[in-house]
Formats: C-alpha cells, sequence, structure tokens
C-alpha cells in the first residue's frame, strides 16, 4: 500500500541510481568508445483507493546505454576503409620514392648506360670510352639489383605484416566470443543489457574491422556473429573459426589464408582493413612492379647483347654477350600428382607480357591464362621438343608424365635481375664495329651500291667466310661463281647468316664482296646500333621501347601513389565525420552531464525532504498516541 514514506524512498533511490550513472558518464569522458549511459525512470504502479489510484512512486526500468548502430556501422566501416588506403598509399609511396627518383631512380640508371653507349659510338677507338661503357653496364646492374633487393624487402616485410595481422585477428576474434559468453550470461541473470561489457564489445569489434571487412548479426541474448570474406563465419556466438597463414601453393615464401574448420581460401576474397590492403598491394602492386622491372631489365640486356653479338670487337673478334641473362622459370605446384617438369625459354621480345602465368593440364591438353586476373592466353603446340608450347612470347618444353590437374606458375622474368651480369673482362671486347662489310667490285659501271651487310645469325659458322656476288644481270646473281639466283630490286640478298641491301639497279658484271670488316677499329656502326637499340620499340608487339616502357611504368606508379593519398585524404575526412556523427549521439558532453548531475542532486534533496516530511508526520502521530 502506497504511503509518502515509501514513496520518497523510492524517488531517493532512482535519484541516487541517476547520479551513480552521471559520475561514471563523467569518469569515462575520456574512455574510447564509450557511450554515455542514461536511466530510463517509470512510475509504480499505483494502488487502486475508493476515490482513485494513488501513486507509488518511481522506480528505474533501466540504464540505457545511448547509441546509434548505425552510425556505429558506418564509422566502422569508414573505418576499414581508411586503413586498407593508409596501408596501400604509404606502400605505392615506397615503391614510387624507389624507383622514381631523378637522381637515383630507374629511368637516371638507364639513361646513364644509354649515354655511355652513346659514347663509344662518338668514340669507338678510345679505351677509355670503352671502360665507362663497361663501368655504366655494372653501375646499371647494382641499380637494378638494389632496386631488386628493395622489392623483396617489401614483399618480406609484407608477408610479416600480414602474419602479424592475422594473429591479431584470431586474438580479437576470441576475445569478441568471450565477451558474447559475458553478454549473454550477464543479461540473463540481471534481466538487463550489460552497457559496459557492450562497449567493450564494440570496441573490439571496431578494431577488428581496422584488420578487415567484417559485417555482423545480432543473435538472441545480444550475442554477435562476425563474417568476413565472402560471408565466412569468424565468430559464431562463443565459437572461433580462426583463420589460418599457409604457403603459396607455388612459392612458399608467399601466405595464403584459409579458415581453420573448413580449410576454405580465403585470400582472393579478403577486403578491405590493413590485411586487405597489404593483400592488394603485395599481390598487386608490388607483384607488377617486380614483373615490368624484369621485363625492362630483360629487354634492355638481351637487346644489347643482340646488337653486341653482331659486331666485331677491338681485337676484331666476333661480339660475346655484354650482359649474362638467366632463363624464364616455371615453378610446379606442390599439388602436383604427375612427374611432369617445365624448361621456359623467351623467343619473342615484342610478346612478351607483364604478366606471370598460370599452365594447367586438363588430362588431355594444355592452356595458359594471365595471373592472377585469370585472362586466357593463346597457346599451340603440345609440348615436345619438336613442338613446344609456344604463347606469350614465350616456348615450354614439357618433360615427364603430367596428369590431370596439374599446373605450374610461369615467371618469365623470375631471377633476370637477381642473376643478371657482365659478361665482359674488358672494354676492348665491346663489339663497336660491323661484323662484315661490303666492298664493291673494281669493275661495276652500274649505279648500283651495297649498304652494311646486317648479322641476323651471329651462331652461322660461315658468317665471316668471304661471299663474292655477281650480278649476271639486272634480276639474277651467283654466288662465288656458282648457281643463278633471282634478284628482285628492293629486297635483301641473304647468306650465312647475314642480308645485304643493294641500292640502285645493278647491271651485268657489278660485283661485291662480303668479308670480314677486319681492321676498321674507327668503325661506330655496331656501337651506334647497341646505343638506338635501347630506344626501340620492341614490347608490345613492337609499339614502346623499353625506355618508353620504363617513363610509361614510373608515371603510371606516381599516378597510382597520388591517387591512393588523395582517396586517403578524402576518406580521412569521411571518417572524422562518421566519428563525430557517432560521438554526437554517443560521447559524453561534460557541460550536459554536469547540467544533469545539478539537476538529479535538486530531485534527491527534494526526495530527501519528502522523506523528512514523512518523519516528522510519524513523530507527530507518536506523540499524540503518547497523551
Amino acid at each position: 500500500m502506497p504511503d509518502i514514506l515509501r514513496t520518497g524512498l523510492s524517488g531517493l533511490l532512482a535519484f541516487q541510481r541517476a547520479l551513480d550513472t552521471t559520475s561514471h558518464n563523467i569518469a569515462n569522458a575520456n574512455t574510447p568508445g564509450y557511450s554515455r549511459q542514461r536511466v530510463e525512470f517509470a512510475t509504480r504502479p499505483a494502488f487502486p483507493a475508493g476515490n482513485g489510484f494513488i501513486g507509488a512512486g518511481v522506480e528505474v526500468s533501466t540504464v540505457r546505454r545511448l547509441t546509434s548502430e548505425y552510425l556505429v556501422q558506418q564509422a566502422r566501416t569508414s573505418g576499414t576503409d581508411l586503413s586498407e588506403l593508409d596501408t596501400l598509399a604509404a606502400r605505392a609511396e615506397q615503391l614510387s620514392n624507389l624507383l622514381g627518383d631523378s637522381s637515383s631512380g630507374l629511368s637516371a640508371a638507364i639513361q646513364r648506360f644509354t649515354n655511355a653507349t652513346r659514347e663509344l659510338a662518338a668514340q669507338p677507338t678510345s679505351e677509355a670510352a670503352r671502360a665507362a661503357m663497361l663501368g655504366e653496364a655494372a653501375s646499371m646492374i647494382d641499380r637494378l639489383k638494389s632496386f631488386d633487393r628493395r622489392i623483396e624487402d617489401l614483399d618480406r616485410s609484407s608477408g610479416v605484416t600480414i602474419n602479424a595481422d592475422v594473429n591479431e585477428i584470431n586474438t580479437l576474434a576470441r576475445s569478441i566470443a568471450t565477451l558474447n559468453s559475458k553478454i549473454v550470461s550477464s543479461g540473463a541473470q540481471a534481466g538487463q543489457p550489460p552497457n559496459d561489457l557492450l562497449d567493450e564489445r564494440d570496441r573490439k569489434l571496431d578494431e577488428l574491422a581496422k584488420h578487415i571487412a567484417i559485417s555482423t548479426v545480432v543473435q538472441d541474448g545480444n550475442s554477435v556473429s562476425v563474417f568476413i570474406a565472402n560471408g565466412q563465419p569468424l565468430v559464431l556466438n562463443t565459437s572461433v573459426n580462426e583463420m589460418v597463414v599457409t604457403a603459396d601453393n607455388f612459392d612458399p615464401s608467399r601466405s595464403r589464408l584459409s579458415m581453420g574448420a573448413t580449410d576454405v581460401d580465403i585470400t582472393d576474397f579478403v577486403e578491405g582493413g590493413s590485411l586487405g590492403g597489404m593483400l592488394e598491394f603485395q599481390q598487386g602492386m608490388l607483384d607488377d612492379v617486380r614483373t615490368e622491372l624484369g621485363r625492362v631489365a630483360f629487354t634492355i640486356t638481351q637487346s644489347v647483347n643482340s646488337v653486341q653479338q653482331r659486331g666485331l670487337d677491338l681485337d676484331g673478334n666476333l661480339g660475346q654477350s655484354l650482359f649474362n641473362i638467366s632463363s624464364a622459370r616455371a615453378l610446379s605446384g606442390s599439388a602436383n600428382a604427375g612427374t611432369a617438369s617445365v624448361t621456359v625459354d623467351r623467343v619473342d621480345i615484342g610478346q612478351l607480357e607483364a604478366s606471370d602465368f598460370r599452365l594447367e593440364f586438363d588430362g588431355s591438353s594444355w592452356s595458359l591464362r594471365r595471373w592472377p586476373d585469370g585472362t586466357t592466353t593463346p597457346l599451340t603446340g603440345s609440348g615436345t621438343a619438336a613442338d613446344p608450347l609456344l604463347g606469350a612470347g614465350l616456348s615450354m618444353l614439357v618433360s615427364g608424365a603430367p596428369v590431370a590437374g596439374d599446373q605450374f606458375l610461369v615467371r618469365p622474368y623470375d631471377g633476370v635481375i637477381s642473376q643478371l651480369g657482365v659478361g665482359l673482362s674488358s672494354g676492348r671486347q665491346l663489339a663497336a664495329a660491323s661484323a662484315l662489310r661490303a666492298d664493291s667490285g673494281p669493275g661495276n659501271s652500274g649505279a648500283a651500291t651495297a649498304g652494311v651487310p646486317s648479322v641476323t645469325d651471329p651462331a652461322n659458322p660461315a658468317l665471316l667466310t668471304d661471299v663474292a656476288i655477281a650480278f649476271i644481270d639486272g634480276t639474277s646473281y651467283s654466288i662465288n661463281g656458282s648457281g643463278s639466283f633471282a634478284y628482285t630490286p628492293g629486297q635483301p640478298i641473304q647468306v650465312n647468316g647475314w642480308t645485304l641491301e643493294i641500292n640502285g639497279a645493278p647491271i651485268a658484271g657489278d660485283s661485291f664482296t662480303v668479308r670480314r670488316n677486319a681492321g676498321a677499329v674507327g668503325d661506330n656502326s655496331n656501337a651506334a646500333l647497341m646505343a638506338s637499340s635501347i630506344d626501340e620499340p620492341v614490347l608490345n608487339g613492337g609499339r614502346i621501347s623499353a625506355v618508353g616502357a620504363i617513363d610509361s611504368f614510373v608515371s603510371r606508379l606516381a599516378s597510382d601513389t597520388r591517387r591512393y593519398q588523395a582517396a586517403h585524404d578524402a576518406q580521412q575526412l569521411l571518417f572524422d565525420e562518421d566519428m563525430g556523427a557517432r560521438d554526437a549521439v554517443s560521447g559524453v558532453n561534460l557541460d550536459e552531464e554536469a547540467a544533469n548531475m545539478l539537476r538529479m542532486q535538486q530531485a534527491y534533496q527534494a526526495a530527501a525532504q519528502v522523506i523528512r516530511v514523512a518523519d516528522t508526520l510519524f513523530e507527530s502521530l507518536l506523540a499524540a498516541t503518547r497523551r
């Protein structure tokens, strides 16, 4: 039955809880992730009287946690995107600074070697120019290797970071599962939501979202389940399905990610956060840089070698390779059941792509796909020595017995830079002069003149053998006095691994002798070809040179870096706005709490006064009964 004492006492207790809650808010004003709380009051059930219902006072129905799930999720998603962009922007800037520096970057290293090659063409007899070119070749290799080592360092550090992220994700997942258990238990015992535990769980979810994109589903009892990567469960109520780091099928130094309970590979589905950003950097930008750097290094060195082998050095010897270049590689999949192995050769620079490839056997035929985008590349041949597999500028020879499902990762440029070296010991071995020359016969009376013979096959054993060409008439000629070969004006004559263009119209009796270019130490024609070969458009089907590819590649890298940085700055503003919107609802305002404190203090004092009145009335009643 209601009375003034009980009514006053209910108010006293209720306002005491409100003061406790307000002081709790003030104490946690600077606690990260804390959501302010508010006591919700409700009237006690009234008691019926003959003349109506008499109120019985007040009670605390609940302590409400002031938060907006929508704003919390929005801020969490913004944090995920910001963390990913922060990783990408920082790593992209490292690569851009490494390769794009005007004095120590990739273009500068190639340009110094190109300049030394041109200096040799200008001074083919200069021992100093030859030594300088050989030195710049070694310097270019050293610089390329330093780039390659730095990229390897970034790759390793990325792998360490990926492992650390996965460990942290698993730790947070276990914490969330433990909090789920506490929240369900506490809520069941008290019949009210455990606000501080809910805040702690939200903080863990926010931290988790910085590492990987997540989605959450609230279950009965305020338990939450967490899903990642294409809907894979990470936390289901109080159980955890931990992420596992495994070695890549082809490259053990690379990591793959799977879910422990299901062993499902989720690497390609992981998005967002520092883990998603690091995977995107490692498997996207970093691999692209390594591949493009290897392609450029191979193109330049192979082009120079090709010209060097077609000329004569200062001692009159046929040129040897200036650069030692390694072969391409094919990595066998760890799950392969067959005994096959694959040998890869680069056969067409113009068709070589800045990509790795996946070579797969279906039991009857082979297919070639760019990796990692999976685009199919045309492939011919059966893989035998007589009929090798040909595709993307590569020749692949299969030995052993493959079985259906066998796979190989073909890396056209793997090890190109790390195994690159200078193959000459002296500048005198630089082949600045043409290997052959064509002399006109003394009795020539026609208008025909011969150009410089162009070597097409330096390995031909008869390359340097003298060849006499005598025109029988304007449309036929003999070789060393034998045969009659048809001559078409404008078409080169091909013999012994060289070709010769005749300018003008020859007549009967005109002759030319192609011989070794002996004694021509001042000849610079091959050195000029060597210098121009670096600028020759041979890549992408003859549309771009190695130097052009470098410029395009470095510019694209700088552009990507600026794009990531701009996106990061924009995302930072969005994240700050989302956090501000969340804090406007959940954050503690000390001025507001001070006002609440004063208001509740006055209400508490008023309730105490009610109790004092009840005491006075009770004392008056007792005094009246004692008389």
